[in-house]
């Protein structure tokens, strides 16, 4: 995008590139964390069999705590942030774009009141996925430890 642009091409986006990063980051977020969640009515019905087979292959914190329990209650999952951020798509994302996400991530899960759009995500709820995430996804561990 730098060079169509005539920009100066350079690892960190500038410019529109820039913009254009931190929009989708913003986007990617949004859909990680489930905002804008519609609230199940009744709950849902879980079948044991398929509960099973989903949580086999789930990342625990110490705590015994995974980005794949499921709620089934008032909502689909216990920890509102997508297990999909263990996927080989969203590990093969340009690194600034995976960077910028990591940054919102930490933004949004840190802040003392959670900004708008993730005012579903009270305090103790931001506390858990960030724990769950440190301990079970170690690029984004270290991205958050490294000063920015």
């Amino acid at each position: 995008m730098q060079r169509e642009r005539g920009e100066t091409v350079s690892t960190e986006p500038t410019d529109t590139a820039r913009r254009v990063v931190e929009s989708e980051a913003d986007r990617i977020v949004e859909y990680l964390l489930f905002a804008g969640e519609v609230p199940l009515r009744d709950g849902v019905q879980g079948n044991a069999a398929f509960q099973t087979a989903f949580r086999r292959n789930r990342r625990a914190d110490a705590r015994g705590r995974s980005l794949k329990d499921l709620d089934l209650r008032t909502r689909l999952f216990a920890h509102r942030c997508s297990y999909m951020i263990y996927a080989p798509a969203f590990d093969g994302l340009p690194t600034a774009l995976r960077a910028r996400v990591y940054r919102r991530l930490h933004e949004v899960l840190t802040a003392p009141q959670a900004p708008k759009p993730f005012g579903h995500l009270g305090a103790e709820e931001r506390q858990a996925i960030r724990e769950i995430l440190v301990a079970t996804k170690p690029d984004l561990a270290e991205a958050w430890s490294t000063p920015r």
